[in-house]
């Protein structure tokens, strides 16, 4: 258990991504809330950009769920990916981001709340007897 006062408030950037699936966000001990996801087109160009989350629905092997596909932004231009919602992440989810092109380079900036109060993952647990 986190202690007082159970909410972090985190923002985790990564830098000049482009076309090779790049870790964003991933959490290995809490759930967490995410506030926004901000991809920050850093090049003159017009790009597509996808978003999608990695999770281990059975036991070694991973799935890749699509969040956002080929989100088109303009040439030195942010947007929200989140939209003004909120995107609830388990423990030891991540979250990956990629353009369409190795020239077509952004940065993300993820804002999140990690639940400390909440259980750890199943890794982490300690248990009494």
């Amino acid at each position: 258990m986190g202690t007082y006062p159970f909410v972090n408030f985190k923002m985790t950037p990564t830098l000049n991504i482009g076309s090779t699936p790049t870790l964003i966000f991933g959490n290995d001990l809490y759930t967490c809330l995410i506030d926004s996801v901000f991809i920050s087109n850093v090049t003159d160009n017009l790009m597509l950009v996808t978003v999608y989350i990695a999770r281990e629905q059975t036991i070694g092997t991973e799935t890749d769920f699509i969040f956002s596909n080929q989100i088109a932004l303009p040439p030195s231009e942010r947007i929200d990916v989140l939209q003004g919602s909120t995107l609830t992440v388990e423990a030891a989810d991540l979250l990956y981001a990629y353009s369409d092109s190795s020239s077509n380079l952004f940065n993300t900036f993820v804002s999140y709340r990690e639940l400390t109060e909440l259980t750890a993952s199943f890794g982490s647990q300690k248990k009494y007897i």
